[in-house]
């Protein structure tokens, strides 16, 4: 009895099948292709950030990709929406509370119509820019004992293919993945405890992240690191500062008690061939064109005694 129903339901299907009408198959063709279409359509409007699109960031108004804008760090844009003539009308559309108390001295990115920021104590979150829609939050776990010398604050993010950067209070570098906010890498780049910290926002440079140290009320000794984007393998260290000749100086006995006072400033890149100095560990070589006297490297960085 089972069986017999079995089969007639069997049958019963095997015939709906066929009583479908060949128009109505047809027709899922053309809806299944248009599917694919608006997907791939949407993939591509949220294209990854490439070292290309950085370098040409100029092309791309609507966008604000890295610290100061560009490369160049002159912070102007394009954007002529807002002027002079009708600035005094701006409105607020939307508020956004990052859960933190203090100033916030972020520089945040534009990409594809998606907002990222820094707030107080290493947070960093993503926001719908027309909305002000949370995307994701991340929070760093902070030990109680950091030693910031100038409040709990950082200054922005850097952004490279799927990835954001951000350094840390307590000298970490940590990357998070653009559309969950998780942490793809963490990496230490110096003992908290001796008055490291990270403040400033990253420069994504080729495949590498550049960043430099703070903590000089602390006496600590500077540096500027850089990491590759895609593991977070250190791939190379400048100290800023004198010291003891060893395996991390990066210009050895070069740098052994003496300031290298033209070679400290990174952020801005002047011309196209120099971030290929920046990404192959030759900070240096970035102001040589307009090395100052010795006189005034004096005078802009006064020498200490002791570095750590």
């Amino acid at each position: 009895m089972m069986s017999r129903g079995w089969a007639r339901t069997k049958a019963s299907n095997r015939r709906g099948r066929r009583e479908l009408p060949q128009r109505s198959r047809r027709n899922t063709y053309p809806s299944l292709l248009a599917l694919i279409i608006v997907i791939v359509f949407a993939s591509h409007s949220h294209a990854q950030v490439t070292f290309e699109r950085l370098v040409d960031s100029a092309k791309e108004p609507q966008n604000w990709m890295t610290y100061s804008g560009s490369y160049s760090g002159q912070r102007f844009s394009k954007l002529d929406q807002i002027n002079t003539a009708n600035a005094h009308s701006i409105v607020a559309k939307w508020v956004y509370q990052t859960a933190a108390t203090g100033k916030l001295e972020t520089s945040p990115l534009v990409v594809d119509g998606i907002l990222y920021a820094t707030a107080q104590d290493n947070r960093a979150f993503a926001l719908d820019a027309r909305t002000g829609r949370p995307i994701w939050m991340y929070q760093r776990q902070l030990p109680s004992d950091i030693r910031p010398c100038c409040g709990r604050v950082n200054r922005g993010l850097a952004i490279l293919g799927d990835k954001v950067f951000i350094g840390t209070l307590d000298a970490h570098v940590i990357a998070l993945d653009t559309k969950t906010g998780a942490v793809v890498w963490d990496v230490t780049a110096a003992d908290y405890r001796t008055g490291h910290s990270f403040t400033v926002a990253p420069l994504a440079v080729k495949n590498l992240i550049v960043i430099g140290i703070s903590g000089g009320e602390y006496g600590v000794r500077g540096f500027i690191d850089a990491y590759d984007a895609e593991t977070g393998a250190r791939k190379w260290r400048y100290y800023t500062c004198r010291g003891p000749v060893n395996q991390d100086t990066r210009l050895g006995r070069a740098t052994h008690g003496r300031w290298a006072a033209a070679c400290v400033e990174y952020g801005n890149i002047r011309s196209s061939d120099e971030p290929d100095l920046l990404a192959n560990g030759k900070p240096c070589a970035l102001k040589s064109r307009r090395r100052p006297s010795r006189r005034q490297s004096v005078q802009q960085f006064p020498a200490r005694d002791k570095c750590r």
